[in-house]
């Protein structure tokens, strides 16, 4: 992958749940009209995200000022000053709900969780998929 382009986000078990990839390609997942997720590889529907297939040349980002957001059904590329990008980055790292955006999204899905802990137990669930979790992304103090 280019260094140029946006980083994608995989959930940390999705790695067993990637459908397929098309060539020059990324996905883009979308929930309450919100970007939540780029990736290469399309993941397993999930309940109240948006799938969007989206070729690599629409979202590939030049510089770290640009971003993207998702306005009228579909995905834009902006651009913001070097100050406003600054600004934004500290505001972002300082949001208390910062950690608990990272955790959702990493976290599998509620019917891959049950089945985990059916098969499994919830001691093995606790310690395979949630402290994991929240050891990577930790609550601010």
């Amino acid at each position: 992958m280019d260094d140029k382009k946006l980083r994608p986000t995989l959930p940390q078990l999705a790695q067993d749940q990637v459908l397929g990839n098309k060539e020059n390609n990324m996905y883009v997942y979308i929930k309450n009209n919100e970007i939540e997720a780029v990736t290469p590889n399309q993941l397993e529907a999930r309940d109240g995200f948006i799938e969007l297939d989206i070729p690599d040349a629409d979202i590939v980002l030049e510089n770290d000022n640009q971003y993207l957001v998702y306005e009228n059904d579909t995905v834009v590329k902006k651009e913001h000053s070097p100050e406003e990008f600054r600004t934004l980055s500290e505001e972002h790292r300082a949001d208390p709900k910062h950690y608990a955006i990272k955790r959702k999204m990493d976290y599998p899905s509620t019917e891959e969780q049950l089945d985990y802990i059916y098969h499994n137990g919830v001691d093995a669930w606790k310690a395979d998929i949630i402290d994991p979790i929240k050891a990577r992304y930790p609550k601010p103090e």
